[in-house]
């Protein structure tokens, strides 16, 4: 019939072609009026979740007005009396929808109209898993042991195991899993030829860029931080520290070597291979951020500190630094000492490789009568151990903790700086930790961990500690974020994932780094700090598009005072 049904009389209608269509049954008045007053009253919800959101975009506290805390923690007399009026309202909202006919889904978006169904499902136990790929949205600030943490074992376990008990338990076990690294990465011992090919020409134009030089017939070697002794310096023999020594009775160094351990971090780290103005000029260094020890030794920003050494002394006179004939040999072995034992303060007490010194060898099988030997004073009876014989230094570096380069700059190498990840160090070190300030969460949750941040000529590293603050092995074994002040956030990811997705690799201190920008999506888990600097879970891992204070909750109006139906505001907010 088609089209010409409608035409017709009688055809495609229900009634007597002599008859008007009867009009279809209209939903009682007092329906719609119910209808509508449920619509009104929804709408009052969302406008509720809406002001807090709306407070936060805009960082304005929700009880007293100020722009400098979030409405979680304001500390004012009179948020306790709004929260409870707030909560009054939604409660009674809560409670007259719930006691209607219908009530709303889980899902926040359709009505159901059975009653017994609403109740079931009001008091419905919660997920046994997290939920993946959905959003879950809160009206105010709350952290996982608020709404139900996903972990049974605790709010300090990961998938059911005790971060505590991951890992090495001592520093003697760590220092292994990085000499393991060490070993599998190709050792820290390189002949001169094999250590050259490594460097790239990228630097060789740039006016702060100076390679290490040395005889193409002897070996480098990074040299321990417990010390050694050379065979043919002039300025210095070395000295080796044994590993139970104590710098006193407080393990300190005194003040001047302290300024100068200062100084050092800040030159090797943040003004070597850097174009700096006259007034202050940089150091230069190669592709792996070592600096020539001589250039070190003469310059004098490091070793003048009026304040602990006074009065000053100079290697050189004026205008002869370049002649090492000109240099007081005293003052030179004395500031190498000082390197010396800086270093070794650094990587016992602190806890950290902060600085490396580079030294030159030969070993037993050398020709004799080559230029090396002579100029070294090496005969036919000199006793050569098997590993080598160290005549002198050659370089120090700092050998984390750069920044990074400008056009004119050099820029560091990351595998000249670390070490590669093995399957073995993924074992022994399979957790790996991020600590971060709290006001960073949200760029976090937007860019992704950036090495360095979103601020420029920052690190070029994104560093993970093996260890969570809680952890004493924080202190013990690393040295970890002092987080006593509050206001910190700790972020959890797989070792395996850092490996395999981000290139990440083992520095000498014992960190997992990557240079590489990490998506929050990978971030499995975290923790965060609570006004009484108390830690709370974050994030729990259950997938890519899990969200930060999120968890499961108690589906239904009744049980639901924690969480509002996801209104298109809420979520435009988080995703931005």
């Amino acid at each position: 019939m088609g089209d010409d049904a409608e035409a017709q009389p009688g055809l495609g209608s229900t009634t007597h072609p002599g008859e008007a269509d009867a009009e279809e049954p209209q939903d009682d008045f007092a329906d719609a009026a119910r209808e509508s007053e449920r619509s009104g009253k929804q709408q009052l919800l969302d406008a509720l979740g809406n002001l807090f959101a709306v407070s936060e975009s805009v960082n304005v506290c929700i009880f007293c007005g100020s722009t400098k805390h979030d409405h979680a923690d304001c500390t004012d007399p009179k948020k306790a009396d709004i929260n409870k009026v707030l909560k009054g309202i939604r409660t009674s909202l809560e409670d007259d929808s719930s006691g209607s006919d219908v009530d709303m889904e889980a899902e926040g978006g359709e009505w159901k109209g059975d009653a017994e169904e609403a109740g079931q499902q009001a008091t419905e136990e919660e997920p046994a898993e997290a939920r993946t790929g959905e959003y879950h949205w809160y009206d105010t600030v709350l952290y996982m042991s608020e709404v139900g943490d996903m972990d049974e074992a605790g709010k300090f376990c990961i998938s059911g195991r005790n971060i505590t008990e991951e890992g090495p338990r001592t520093r003697s076990e760590l220092d292994d899993v990085i000499r393991d690294a060490i070993v599998r990465g190709g050792g820290d011992v390189w002949k001169v030829p094999d250590f050259m090919v490594v460097y790239t020409d990228a630097n060789i134009r740039k006016p702060m860029y100076k390679r290490i030089e040395a005889p193409a017939d002897g070996f480098l070697k990074i040299v321990p931080s417990t010390g050694c002794s050379f065979y043919n310096y002039e300025f210095y023999n070395g000295v080796e520290i044994d590993i139970n020594y104590r710098f006193g009775q407080r393990n300190e160094l005194e003040p001047y070597e302290k300024d100068v351990s200062t100084a050092l971090n800040r030159v090797l780290r943040h003004h070597a291979g850097k174009v700096m103005d006259r007034v202050h000029l940089g150091l230069k260094y190669d592709d792996a951020g070592w600096v020539p020890i001589d250039d070190l030794l003469k310059y004098e920003n490091v070793w003048k500190q009026d304040s602990s050494r006074s009065p000053h002394v100079s290697l050189a006179p004026r205008g002869k630094s370049d002649d090492k004939r000109a240099w007081d040999k005293q003052e030179a072995g004395y500031r190498m000492s000082v390197l010396f034992r800086v270093m070794f303060h650094c990587a016992r007490y602190g806890r950290r490789v902060r600085e490396q010194i580079l030294a030159f060898g030969i070993y037993p099988d050398i020709d004799r009568n080559s230029e090396t030997c002579r100029a070294n004073r090496v005969d036919r009876k000199t006793k050569i151990p098997e590993e080598g014989l160290l005549l002198y230094p050659v370089a120090v570096r700092a050998p984390t903790g750069h920044k990074h380069s400008l056009v004119n700059d050099v820029t560091l190498r990351a595998s000249l700086l670390s070490h590669p990840i093995a399957p073995n160090t993924v074992i022994l070190l399979p957790v790996c930790f991020h600590i971060t300030m709290k006001d960073r969460l949200k760029s976090i949750w937007k860019e992704g961990l950036i090495p360095g941040g979103l601020d420029g000529n920052t690190r070029i590293f994104t560093f993970f500690n093996p260890y969570v603050p809680w952890d004493q092995r924080s202190w013990t074994v690393t040295k970890s974020v002092d987080t006593r002040l509050g206001g910190f956030v700790r972020l959890y990811i797989p070792t395996e994932t850092l490996m395999r997705d981000f290139g990440g690799r083992l520095t000498d201190s014992g960190q997992v780094v990557t240079d590489q920008i990490v998506p929050f999506s990978k971030i499995r888990g975290g923790w965060i700090q609570d006004a009484n600097c108390r830690w709370h879970r974050l994030i729990v891992p259950s997938g890519e598009e899990q969200v930060v204070r999120t968890g499961s909750v108690k589906f239904g109006l009744r049980n639901s005072a924690s969480m509002l139906p996801a209104s298109p505001t809420m979520k435009r907010r988080w995703k931005s």
